[in-house]
């Protein structure tokens, strides 16, 4: 398969929640007289969806407000064929929803990519700009899950850090970083782990036109895979923002290169793999690895060295330092390993 392709035409039909800028059917509770902003007219919303549509080209949309999702539904359904989605267009972000909103995006058969690490900010404002009432419909996971709506997760890059595990934590929970609230925003609309797992591999593999090779470890697709350093199925819903991936395999092949001393400790003979899913692309991110010898100090400190070097390429060495911190990359990692030592 190709590593480059055409994808879909994007558009931006208007702001963001935080700015008071996401079109909004009714004005901002804590903004009176502020409805957002339009980036595009229906006219010419409406003339990008036909012009895509004779050129057979999904139109993937930036939404966020009720009003602007509303008038984007509306465009894609000028230009589906005898009701059905076959360019299967797309939503991106769909955060301020209702649930007759969600019903009629099933009804068309249009997708929906959403970023649920935007809770982690979101839940402290939505219910000051949009009152509780619509905020307990909106970033409508479960919902979505229940009514059979073609959903993708992704982390809106570089707005939000690319780390899909914050990502997936937030679907799952429904907290923010620090683990509030306790029960969850409006925990209806939780989503189990493998719910979320296959937003990330199969449902985005399908939002690109690719289900039939990406997505799955099945014998015709491609050898996606990631080793992480914890099993994502069983850990506890609060650990999952705290993975840390140690191998990366693209389409059979190691990414970062064949050299043995550039490789994770996880390559080694001496573990033996759980290979549980598979990832969209690059870097897919969800198989899980365990170690079957009981290190020595040795073994824990050439780990340590390993892991680091891993970590070296994975995260950006700008990050500033936080306290206490004894390695210019992740303190996390460098934490982790002590503790294994």
């Amino acid at each position: 398969p190709k590593r480059l392709a055409l994808g879909p035409l994007k558009l931006f039909k208007d702001g963001s929640l935080g700015g008071r800028t996401a079109a909004m059917r009714k004005e901002y509770q804590d903004d009176p007289g502020n409805r957002g902003v339009e980036c595009i007219t229906k006219e010419e919303m409406d003339e990008f969806c036909r012009l895509a549509d004779a050129a057979g080209i999904q139109v993937v949309t930036h939404v966020i407000g009720d009003r602007a999702i509303e008038d984007v539904i509306e465009s894609y359904e000028k230009v589906l064929h005898d009701g059905k989605n076959p360019l299967r267009h797309a939503l991106i972000h769909c955060q301020i929803t209702d649930r007759e909103m969600m019903e009629r995006i099933a009804g068309d058969d249009i997708l929906i990519c959403y970023q649920p690490i935007f809770l982690d900010y979101d839940m402290h404002v939505v219910t000051d700009r949009c009152g509780e009432e619509l905020s307990s419909t909106s970033y409508a996971f479960g919902t979505a899950k229940k009514l059979g709506i073609h959903v993708s997760y992704g982390t809106d890059s570089p707005v939000e850090d690319c780390n899909p595990f914050p990502n997936l934590y937030s679907a799952v929970t429904r907290r923010d970083q620090k683990g509030w609230p306790e029960g969850g925003f409006f925990p209806e609309e939780r989503v189990d782990i493998e719910d979320a797992v296959d937003a990330y591999t199969i449902g985005s593999a399908y939002n690109e036109f690719a289900e039939d090779f990406k997505g799955r470890l099945k014998p015709g697709y491609l050898a996606d895979m990631a080793v992480l350093d914890t099993d994502i199925f069983t850990c506890r819903p609060e650990e999952i923002r705290t993975i840390l991936p140690v191998m990366t395999i693209v389409d059979g092949a190691d990414p970062w290169g064949k050299r043995e001393e550039r490789r994770p400790p996880a390559a080694s003979k001496k573990y033996r793999r759980h290979i549980l899913c598979s990832a969209r692309d690059v870097p897919p991110y969800l198989v899980y690895i365990k170690g079957t010898e009981k290190r020595n100090v040795k073994n824990a400190k050439k780990m340590k060295k390993d892991v680091d070097i891993w970590q070296n390429i994975w995260y950006s060495n700008t990050r500033p330092k936080r306290p206490g911190q004894t390695s210019e990359r992740n303190p996390r990692v460098s934490e982790r390993n002590q503790k294994e030592i």
